[in-house]
């Protein structure tokens, strides 16, 4: 599986976090974190995703900037958590965000192999 199968989602989940953390909280820095973490790591999806149509590879740049978002995401959130007092919602991003880094840090280590073109 392709890093962009999984930022791309992400990147929404992140947005729509920010979103509802500005509507419940009316926390502006939910809003702009999220809202400006969500576009960049849509940005990163659809270059990585573009790439991908245009040549049948990826390289690690896409994935490597992804996971320092997401990676940032998750140390951010996960202090916010301890100082929360384990608030769910805190919580439920670190988590995500952890697992969504393993898998780009995974897909660093090992990356997908290229399409092999058919004759």
């Amino acid at each position: 599986m392709y890093s962009f199968c999984i930022t791309l989602p992400y990147s929404g989940i992140v947005a729509v976090g920010g979103i509802i953390g500005y509507v419940t909280k009316h926390s502006m820095p939910s809003l702009l974190a999220g809202l400006g973490l969500g576009g960049a790591l849509a940005l990163l999806g659809y270059g990585e995703l573009a790439e991908y149509k245009k040549t049948g590879a990826v390289t690690k740049k896409w994935t490597l900037l992804s996971l320092l978002l997401s990676g940032g995401m998750t140390v951010a959130m996960g202090m916010k958590c301890a100082k929360s007092k384990g608030s769910l919602a805190p919580a439920v991003f670190a988590g995500t965000s952890g697992l969504v880094s393993l898998f780009l840090a995974y897909r660093v280590v090992v990356p997908v192999p290229a399409k092999k073109e058919k004759k």
